[in-house]
């Protein structure tokens, strides 16, 4: 999250310590980029808006069961859904021998 409030503080032209040399966004000039994350944040508050019919956050909710992750049955056992999980595709496993 640290990333993404920094990325998002220099395009908006505010000081961040120890900046990131080019912004890869729009058209990579601060400017163009300011204006494409003011944009996209102003669709994302639209869009949220229009589905809960408030322009109050804390009306946005959303229900976590819709993401739940269902199965099929396969045999003589039946197992109730569970809630999605985030995690890596890739995992790696380093053993270090003396």
């Amino acid at each position: 999250m640290r990333h993404l409030s920094k990325v998002l503080r220099q395009a908006l032209g505010r000081r961040v310590r120890g900046r990131y040399r080019m912004l890869r966004c729009a058209d990579g000039r601060r400017a163009a980029c300011a204006a494409a994350v003011r944009g996209s944040l102003a669709a994302a508050v639209g869009a949220l808006t229009a589905r809960s019919g408030s322009a109050l956050p804390d009306t946005w909710h959303a229900d976590a069961r819709r993401d739940d992750i269902h199965f099929a049955v396969g045999g003589a056992l039946v197992v109730g859904p569970m809630p999605w999980q985030n995690r890596p595709t890739f995992q790696q496993v380093v053993q270090i021998r003396p």
